[in-house]
């Protein structure tokens, strides 16, 4: 019986640190202020540098996340959110991934876990909950490792629900805003000018 307490206990110190070494990886990006028409650091003719946008949704047991919220505008230069909208992932370095996006607002994701302020989100067998992400519709399975492409709506799932309620319950609700920043759907607006 002692055996098998010793054995649990052991058992949860090593998943207590392996969570808290997953939640100290990857320190973000810092941030860039804008110098004239680029940001710090910017060439203006440099060969990695991009102007893209994606259209993004998180939703967590159900609940969409907020990224319109101060704490996640102005991230860094290479990857952010601004202007208050929390709906168009801004893009301006080639190689900038997913993961990028969300280390430069501290938030840590990866296939098993979302680790963020508001709490750990972790796939959990018992209750069936994992995540999932949505490229245009189609599951991607390289999840932190898929680049943001121009125009591309992402969406990311923490729950129990089956890949059909997904699709039909929360794939309509991401934005289709991001043509209107990369300026692809003119009928439907200018958009405002643009900070670092």
């Amino acid at each position: 019986m002692n055996l098998k307490i010793l054995a649990a206990v052991i058992v949860i110190v090593l998943a207590a640190g392996a969570l808290y070494i997953y939640s100290q990886q990857a320190a973000p990006p810092q941030k860039q202020e804008k110098v004239g028409d680029v940001c710090a650091g910017e060439k203006e003719n440099a060969t990695d540098s991009v102007h893209w946008h994606a259209d993004l949704a998180v939703y967590l047991r159900g609940q969409k996340l907020d990224f319109s919220q101060p704490k996640y505008m102005e991230g860094v230069e290479a990857v952010h959110l601004h202007d208050g909208n929390g709906n168009v992932v801004h893009k301006h370095r080639l190689n900038v991934t997913w993961y990028d996006f969300f280390s430069s607002l501290n938030i840590k994701f990866d296939a098993i876990c979302m680790v963020m302020e508001e709490g750990t989100y972790c796939a959990n067998t018992y209750y069936n909950e994992r995540i999932r992400m949505y490229v245009n519709g189609n599951k991607s399975r390289i999840f932190q490792q898929e680049p943001i492409k121009d125009l591309d709506r992402v969406l990311i799932v923490y729950g129990n629900e089956t890949d059909e309620e997904i699709l039909q319950k929360y794939v309509p609700t991401v934005s289709n805003d991001s043509c209107i920043y990369s300026e692809k759907c003119p009928e439907r607006g200018k958009p405002k000018e643009e900070a670092c």
